[in-house]
């Protein structure tokens, strides 16, 4: 049987997240979609006992948002991202890459 653990997780999480990026629409609708999607990902994961709750896309994310862009994203990342596009007249899945893919290339392993 294959372990799994929180390395697993986050390239799971990363492989998840650049397929999406090329096919947006393949994935999710709106953004929100995305972010349940991701949700879903963290608590299958969590089930598994592969993470911890907390220690999280989801968590990082929003922090790192938060931390770098002085937005809240109490109510989820797909609203802090939302709220960047409008401010600078983006389309809300441009904004998304950028921000995850900066966020990716320093998420830790």
């Amino acid at each position: 049987m294959l372990s799994t653990s929180v390395s697993n997780y986050r390239e799971a999480c990363r492989n998840l997240i650049e397929n999406a990026l090329l096919r947006p629409r393949m994935y999710f609708q709106t953004l929100g979609d995305f972010e349940a999607i991701m949700r879903g990902h963290e608590l299958a994961y969590m089930q598994m006992d592969a993470i911890e709750e907390g220690v999280s896309f989801q968590v990082d994310f929003s922090n790192w948002l938060h931390e770098r862009k002085r937005v809240s994203a109490a109510g989820g990342w797909s609203l802090a991202i939302q709220e960047l596009a409008e401010s600078a007249d983006r389309s809300i899945d441009d904004e998304f890459s950028d921000h995850v893919q900066k966020f990716l290339a320093q998420w830790n392993d």
